[in-house]
């Protein structure tokens, strides 16, 4: 399969080139970098530093090689004395023995101009007559083209400047490399390291010099000791002999708090008493500023941190380096070398160690020994004298699958038996995690792969960097150099290895749809593990290989994966043991997409295990750079038998709804759902999703919100919120650090009567008016004018919406927002905001809700709840400290069926009928007649509303609250309220809601939620013990399509499946046949509702529930579903939302044209010709036809036709029934011409002439059909 071994020598021009270098003992390679795109022409360049070379006759004065990338491709072999200005040119050092290109690297772009920079390094220059001070030389990109060779000494400030060293022999710029941007001012700094120098008094502990970048100019000459904290500042090394600054690297951002971190090596530093052990210094960035001098002795874990190599002349940070995100948890690591390391007892075989980045914080100190694959791992050398860990880099992304990868040098290896030939080792970056130690002989070309350097003494390895996409391909490359390697016959002249970056061979398993994946059940006859639209791609014209592989292979021989290979040069093999279809043979990729495309799963077993089956595709082009990872994966239900009353949310896949993936890491998206009306007023409702924790420009939750715009084109399995584009929805940006904007979203109605619906968006930790935690409240405004793909709500200016204050410090107001339809009968919506820390009247945490009316004048931008005055809107005031009155607030649509709209509050902290936090919540009504500005809810009295008490201690009744609809069907709107910490049946926690119906009767100033007894209202009981059932409660519009309001209740605690709050929800049908006092939730079966399970453990799928409005234009409306402890694409916490479409029952229409059916003692059809069926779904999974009243036994049957179809009819019959039963997916058509082909017959003499009642029933396998 997978080449596990790349030999350098192999390079033609199609897979990376080589560069040789000009003359005997040059060095080429001894330092290499991607130089980023120097000359702004959109493809990455690259630079190669060669120390020893000879410019201008002048001895070891160095010189460093810009090479330009180019998408026209390259030729095998390239000479870098070739160089002429258009592909490349030349630096040449100015003194004899400075020993320009000891180091070398991309600057990012230090002067701000939009073109990246480079930096060299020429450690023996004497700046200021100081003999080996060492001096560094900036050299600015530009889009103006550059000579054939660039004289260093005419750097003048505006096409680069100099930066000199300090001391005499400091060795400045023995190491370079950009920082990032470390002061987060927007513009990238450098850092360059002096290991010789003497801090402090302390010979050789080693300095490091952080350069800060500017758009406003620099001067031809920079002296470093001019380092000030405002131009950059001075790291100074710890104790004599450290060489503190030996390697130098940005770190990425390791410590997640949005600014580039740095990292600093100091391979002779002797932690724990050892001697030359090493160590590494991370600086974390800071937007406060730094001192002038920094001691790297005061790392304490708030400003960076230590870390100690293991043992006696390790020499540990002899390299350091980013290593991107290689675990892709969202955080950048860092990778550290020890090249004299002795892993497994083979002395200098090295070592190197992978550190992940982290915001959860670290400790002043590290010691590498400790790592233990949950904070990184270790990577051994394989033989002694490889002196692997020499150099490390980041290799960018160099198999194509979205993860950073690494690469490490061994320049001492001894490949195909060529001593110091060397290798080097590019390890895959994994969402999987890793082990606490990988060694490097491990490497099999699935996890990553070994580079061979080609001849003995090469010393190949002892450099390496990623190259950028140097041939412009969309893939990362990377860079090797063999400083000593003899090109041309020139002794040491040094060569460099440019390896283009291969993507794996891109499987498509799902056709048209986004992604890559593909669901499907197994139900008794043998299934497609692939869509028929699968598609396969790779850079390669033929495959060698590939597996397909049940993973969880639960039925042993029983289950089989087989397919058709004819007409190819593929073979197939199956192991009945492994779970394992293995196809090899080398063929073309239109050979391979025709067999992958015709795998099937079959499964004999009479009682098949029900868990779903993982199955995996792996394609193989047998190149080693290319990641034979998982590539593709199948998702499998074994459902034989099947059930409505359960809906896994996993088996989303387009057709019955779809996943809204968060974006990053504990962005918490889906923290609050909701409809969001028709906001694009393109006449299809859209929805908007709340992730309060995200972090934006550097804004820790400031939270974002997202609307996905409604369509009737259809919508993939999966959807990336990133992808939101203006034309799909878009996002809204909070504003400021810690505001959490998206805490509660919900659509607005119409509030500027406009005629397009608009939306509400809560922060509740925003400091309106400088009061801290106040909250702040947004209201954008509906557009048939199209909407950008990102807008900050900062804009909002009274005509895009507009920003409602909170009023005092600590109300978080906002924490529940809600349309509160048309309260006050003037024909436009309003809306209402909870705030409930807020303390009128005195009384803390009473909290408030505030009443804004919607109006046709336009808006100020922005409006403080302070100055509602009854004509505007109306605050309404908790009752009793602890109330927290406003937690939720909601529409009540028109309970009291007056025709004006109502609402209603939760108070989770009331205690009613002294009984401590049961909870209320209250009901207020409309009225035409206005209201006064304030208005306390201790003064419901049936007339103006009225309360509804919780039922038991610490139930938190209120804690969620909301209309349901019309759930009785009577023509007046009902409500429901959640209480999560009831205890129904005994069960502590399970949770109980409450429905409350409407009535045109009136009602009491006070009503009991014990007193429900299915003529006012109903009670429904949680499941099981901690499910929390009733969080979060909602209408569900009417999703099966029967004319009848639902209602939705998640229940965050749940653990369907076994997977501990992964979360349920339960969607509860509408009828207009009556319910009983009590319902449990556990008898839900399909026909009065039906369950949701969430996916993984500590989802909380349920957290927020709510109608998604009519979001796929069929007519039937759907449901959304918030997760936000789901960890998408392996961003823990980014949080997931799940739409459910909505599903009308099938139809099937018997009657045709004729009245009546007779039996006159042949066999005779049930059915009129003209039988008609239809369904908002493309295939049906299941029919019976039951005979109710069977009086003759097995003398009558039913029987069916199915030629020509998927569909197996069996009949079956006991004293009062017969049943015959129609199953297999098929086709509505072909279901429809079995159902048409229906014989009744009746063997009997004298059969009994009672008329025989046949019942139809048609299932297309939705849980709410």
């Amino acid at each position: 399969m997978a080449n596990s071994v790349f030999n350098l020598s192999d390079l033609n021009g199609t897979n990376g080139f080589i560069l040789n270098g000009i003359a005997l003992g040059n060095g080429s390679g001894y330092s290499l970098s991607s130089a980023g795109d120097i000359n702004n022409d959109g493809i990455d360049d690259l630079i190669i530093g060669a120390l020893w070379a000879d410019p201008n006759g002048n001895d070891n004065a160095g010189q460093s090689y810009v090479v330009f990338g180019s998408s026209n491709g390259f030729s095998p072999s390239f000479e870098l004395s070739n160089l002429d200005g258009t592909n490349g040119f030349i630096l040449n050092g100015i003194n004899a023995y400075d020993y320009l290109g000891n180091s070398v690297s991309s600057a990012g772009d230090i002067n701000g101009d939009g073109i990246d920079d480079l930096i060299i390094g020429a450690s023996g220059a004497d700046p200021n007559g100081n003999s080996g001070g060492g001096k560094s030389y900036v050299v600015f990109g530009s889009s103006n083209g550059f000579s054939t060779n660039f004289d260093l000494s005419s750097l003048d400030g505006t096409n680069g400047f100099i930066l000199k060293g300090i001391a005499e022999d400091d060795n400045s710029g023995y190491s370079v490399s950009s920082a990032g941007d470390i002061n987060g001012d927007g513009i990238d700094d450098l850092i360059i390291g002096a290991p010789d120098a003497d801090p402090n008094g302390n010979s050789d502990a080693g300095q490091s010099y952080v350069v800060f970048g500017s758009s406003n100019g620099f001067s031809a000459s920079f002296d470093l000791s001019q380092l000030n904290g405002s131009n950059g500042f001075i790291l100074n090394g710890i104790n004599g002999g450290d060489f503190s600054g030996r390697s130098v690297s940005s770190a990425g951002d390791i410590n997640g708090d949005g600014i580039d971190d740095l990292i600093i090596g100091a391979s002779g530093a002797d932690p724990n008493g050892n001697s030359s052990v090493g160590q590494s210094y991370v600086v974390f960035g800071n937007s406060n500023g730094f001192s002038s001098n920094f001691d790297l002795s005061n790392l304490d874990g708030t400003n960076g941190f230590v870390l100690n190599g293991i043992n006696t002349f390790d020499f540990s940070g002899i390299s350091v380096s980013s290593a991107g995100d290689i675990n892709n948890d969202g955080i950048d690591d860092l990778i550290i070398g020890a090249y004299s390391a002795d892993p497994d007892g083979n002395s200098d075989a090295g070592q190197s160690y992978v550190v992940f980045g982290s915001s959860n914080g670290f400790s002043p100190s590290l010691d590498l020994s400790n790592l233990n694959g949950s904070n990184g791992f270790i990577l051994n050398g394989i033989n002694g004298g490889d002196f692997s860990g020499r150099s490390v880099s980041s290799a960018g992304d160099i198999n194509g699958d979205g993860i950073d990868d690494l690469i490490i040098g061994a320049s001492g290896a001894d490949p195909n038996g060529n001593s110091d030939a060397g290798q080097s080792y590019v390890v895959f970056g994994s969402s999987k995690g890793f082990s606490p130690s990988l060694d490097l002989s491990n490497l099999d070309g699935s996890n990553g792969f070994i580079l061979n350097g080609i001849n003995g003494g090469d010393n190949s390895g002892i450099s390496v960097s990623s190259a950028g996409d140097i041939n412009g391909d969309g893939i990362d490359d990377l860079i090797i150099g063999a400083y000593l390697a003899d090109p041309n016959g020139n002794f040491e002249a040094g060569q460099d290895y440019v390896v283009f970056g291969n993507r794996a061979p891109e499987l498509d398993l799902n056709g048209a749809d986004a992604g890559i994946n593909f669901t499907n059940s197994f139900t008794g006859l043998a299934v497609a593990v692939v869509d028929s639209n699968l598609s396969l791609s790779d850079n390669s014209n033929n495959l060698v290989g590939a597996t397909v592989t049940i993973t969880n292979l639960q039925d042993g021989a029983a289950e089989f994966l087989s397919a058709d290979t004819t007409g190819t040069n593929i073979t197939a093999t199956y192991n009945s043991a492994t779970g394992v279809l293995t196809l090899f043979g080398t063929d073309t990729i239109a050979n391979y997409q025709q067999v992958l495309g015709s795998t099937t799963y079959k499964n004999t077993a009479s009682t098949p295990n029900m868990t779903d089956r993982i199955i995996e595709f792996i394609v193989d082009d047998g190149a080693a750079n290319s990641n034979t990872n998982q590539v593709a994966t199948t998702t499998l239900a074994i459902e034989p038998n099947i059930t409505n009353s359960i809906f896994k949310l996993s088996k989303l896949n387009g057709n019955n709804g779809f996943i809204l993936n968060g974006l990053a890491r504990d962005d918490w998206s889906g923290r609050s759902v909701s409809s969001a009306g028709d906001i694009n007023g393109d006449g299809i409702d859209d929805l908007i999703i709340g992730a309060s924790r995200a972090d934006l420009n550097g804004n820790s939750s400031a939270g974002q919100s997202y609307v996905v715009f409604g369509s009737s084109n259809g919508f993939s399995a999966s959807f990336d919120l990133s992808t939101l584009d203006g034309t799909n929805g878009f996002i809204l940006n909070g504003i400021n650090a810690s505001d959490n904007s998206g805490y509660s979203v919900s659509s607005a109605g119409d509030i500027n009567n406009d005629g397009i619906d608009d939306l509400i968006i809560g922060a509740s930790g925003a400091d309106p008016n400088g009061n801290s935690r106040a909250g702040e409240s947004y209201v954008v405004f509906g557009s048939s004018n199209g909407f950008s793909a990102s807008f900050d709500l900062s804009s909002l200016d009274g005509n895009n919406g507009f920003i409602l204050n909170g009023l005092a410090r600590n109300d978080w107001s906002g924490n529940s927002v809600s349309s509160a339809g048309d309260i006050n009968g003037d024909g436009i919506d309003d809306l209402i905001i909870g705030a409930y820390g807020a303390d009128p009247n005195g009384k803390t945490l009473a909290g408030e809700s505030y009443v804004v009316f919607g109006s046709s004048n336009s808006f100020s931008a922005s409006l403080e709840l302070s100055s509602l005055d009854g004509t505007n809107g109306f605050i309404l005031n908790g009752i009793n400290a602890g109330d927290h009155s406003g937690l939720s607030v909601s529409s009540a649509g028109d309970i009291n069926d007056d025709g004006i709209d109502d609402l209603i509050i939760g108070a989770y902290g009331a205690d009613p009928n002294g009984k401590t936090l049961a909870g209320e919540s209250y009901v207020v009504f409309g009225s035409s007649n206005g209201f006064s500005a304030s208005f306390d809810l201790s003064s419901l009295d049936g007339t103006n509303g009225f309360i509804l008490n919780g039922i038991n201690t610490r139930d938190f009744s209120g804690r969620s609250v909301s209309s349901a609809g019309d759930i009785n069907n009577d023509g007046i709107d009902d409500l429901i309220i959640g209480a999560p910490e009831a205890s129904p049946n005994g069960n502590s926690r399970a949770g109980e809601s409450y429905v409350v119906f409407g009535s045109s009767n009136g009602f009491s100033a006070s009503f009991d939620l014990s007193s429900l007894d299915g003529t006012n209202g109903f009670i429904l009981n949680g499941i099981k013990t901690y499910d929390l059932s009733g969080y979060s409660v909602s209408s569900a519009g009417d999703i099966n399509g029967d004319g009848i309001d639902d209602l939705i209740i998640g229940a965050i605690g749940a653990s369907p499946n076994g997977n501990r709050s992964a979360g349920e929800s339960y969607v509860v049908f509408g009828s207009s046949s009556g319910f009983s006092a009590s319902f449990d939730l556990s008898s839900l079966d399909g026909t009065n509702g039906f369950i949701l399970n969430g996916i993984k453990t500590y989802d909380l799928s349920g957290y927020s529930v709510s109608s998604a409005g009519d979001i796929n234009g069929d007519g039937i409306d759907d449901l959304i579903i918030g997760a936000y402890g789901a960890d998408p694409n392996g961003n823990s916490s980014a949080g997931e939302s799940y739409v459910v479409f909505g599903n009308r029952a099938p139809e099937l229409d018997l009657n045709g044209a004729d009245a009546g059916i007779n039996f006159s003692g042949v066999g005779v059809s049930v059915v009129d010709s003209d039988l008609s069926l239809s369904d908002n779904s493309n295939e049906l999974i299941m029919a019976t036809v039951t005979i109710t009243n069977l009086l003759d036994g097995a003398a009558e049957s039913l029987s069916a036709d199915t030629t020509g179809t998927n569909i197996t009819a069996t009949y079956d019959y006991d004293s009062a029934t017969g049943i015959l039963t129609l199953s297999g997916t098929d086709t509505v058509a072909n279901y429809q011409q079995v159902l048409g082909s229906i014989i009744y017959n009746n063997t009997l003499v004298t059969p009994n002439t009672t008329d025989r009642i046949i019942e139809f029933v048609v299932d297309d396998g939705a849980a709410h059909s």
